[in-house]
C-alpha cells in the first residue's frame, strides 16, 4: 500500500502546483506545503479510519468510484478547517468549493486507476500463478 500512499501524496502536490500555476503564483516548496499540507494531513489522518486503504475501496474500481469521493469530501472539510486554523483565516467560499472539487476529482481518478491496475494484477496471478 506504500504505492497507494505515494500516489495520494502526489495528488496533493499536484493540487497545490495546479492551484499556484492557475493563480500565477511562484511554485516554491513553501507555497506548495502551505497549499497542500492541511489537506494531506486530513487525508492521511482520516482516510485510513474511513476505509480508504482497505478492500473494496483499494481493489474494486466501482467501489472506489463512490467511496473515494465520499471520503475525500469528509477529509476535505477537515482539511479546510485545519487550513483555516493553521493560517488563521477563514476559507473563501470559492476556494473551498474548488479545493473540495479538485481534490475529490484528482483523488478519485488516481484511486480508480490504481484499483483497475490492482484488480488486473490479481486476475493475472490467478491465471498464471
Amino acid at each position: 500500500m506504500a504505492m497507494l500512499a505515494l500516489g495520494d501524496a502526489f495528488v496533493f502536490l499536484l493540487f497545490a502546483v495546479l492551484g499556484l500555476a492557475h493563480h500565477r503564483q511562484p511554485i516554491t516548496a513553501d507555497r506548495i506545503v502551505h497549499a497542500a499540507l492541511p489537506f494531506a494531513l486530513a487525508w492521511f489522518a482520516i482516510a485510513p479510519l474511513a476505509g480508504a486503504f482497505r478492500s473494496p475501496t483499494v481493489d474494486a474500481p466501482k467501489q472506489a468510484l463512490w467511496r473515494v469521493p465520499l471520503c475525500s469530501l469528509l477529509c476535505g472539510v477537515v482539511g479546510l478547517s485545519l487550513r483555516s486554523w493553521l493560517w488563521r483565516r477563514p476559507p473563501v467560499l470559492s476556494f473551498a468549493l474548488v479545493a473540495l472539487l479538485m481534490t475529490m476529482v484528482l483523488l478519485t481518478a488516481w484511486r480508480v486507476a490504481f484499483a483497475i491496475v490492482f484488480q488486473r494484477s490479481i486476475q493475472r496471478e490467478k491465471i498464471c500463478p
